[in-house]
């Protein structure tokens, strides 16, 4: 069975997994790199196991093709495939007791039709037990491909909102609030915007602090309050100060004035 994209369960589980990955490499985590290694090591031994290439090798290197010849994905044949190629894992145990690969290989094993191996990952016996219900195994594939789709939905958007915290300017608590993205101080770190508030405070205060100054507040612009009143401040200019200091101008009936 496969996705709207064409990809098997198993390829699913590859591509959300290495995506995770590749998402913590780029954060800074080096252990990242063995998960990447291990699911590419994972797919070249379901590979060549399902293929029968595994024997060829076997052959070529005058090793027991024994474990090979019944092109089925098991503990036997994984641990002598890398005894082949020289490898120290993914080790069966290492596979068993981690949910990404233990699932990777179930869904390969799931690929021809064998008996149905037990199952071992603590985190998942509830959810295998409600699929192994399903008497069809058409049934049972589909189920689990969705919920391998699910997974890989919510690996895609944890990788999405990690890339949006580090953009500036975006507010992720009114993302959170109302679903939709809120664009904040661009960049502008709190003491900043609160010396700018002061300022367009200041700047906006018609029956105090200008008045001082022979200067007014009128028609979004700072302006001389006499003679021919030449502007000071441009309205473009207080409202790309309002909107870094997140400050709400204060409402003007002459704002189409002059």
């Amino acid at each position: 069975m496969l996705d709207d994209l064409g990809r098997t369960t198993a390829e699913v589980i590859f591509d959300r997994i290495v995506a995770e990955a590749r998402a913590s490499l780029a954060k800074g985590n080096v252990r990242a790199k063995s998960t990447l290694e291990t699911m590419n090591r994972l797919k070249e031994i379901c590979d060549e196991i399902l293929s029968g290439a595994a024997i060829a090798v076997a052959d070529e290197k005058k090793k027991d093709r024994t474990p090979f010849r019944s092109k089925r994905i098991n503990e036997k044949s994984i641990h002598a495939y890398n005894d082949l190629k020289g490898w120290i894992g993914p080790h069966p145990v290492t596979i068993r007791k981690h949910d990404g690969y233990n699932s990777y290989v179930e869904a390969r094993v799931q690929e021809v039709p064998i008996k149905k191996k037990a199952r071992s990952s603590t985190n998942q016996r509830e959810l295998d037990s409600i699929v192994d219900k399903l008497g069809s195994i058409e049934d049972r594939d589909v189920l689990r491909r969705h919920l391998e789709m699910g997974r890989e939905a919510k690996a895609k958007l944890d990788i999405m909102l990690n890339t949006v915290t580090k953009l500036p300017g975006i507010d992720l608590d009114a993302l959170k609030g109302s679903g939709k993205l809120e664009f904040a101080s661009a960049g502008v770190d709190e003491a900043t915007r609160k010396v700018i508030t002061k300022l367009l405070r200041r700047m906006t205060d018609n029956d105090g602090f200008l008045r001082n100054f022979d200067l007014i507040f009128r028609a979004g612009r700072l302006k001389m309050d006499y003679g021919t009143g030449q502007d000071l401040i441009f309205p473009e200019e207080i409202e790309a100060l309002s909107r870094l200091a997140w400050f709400e101008l204060p409402p003007d009936e002459n704002k189409t004035a002059d």
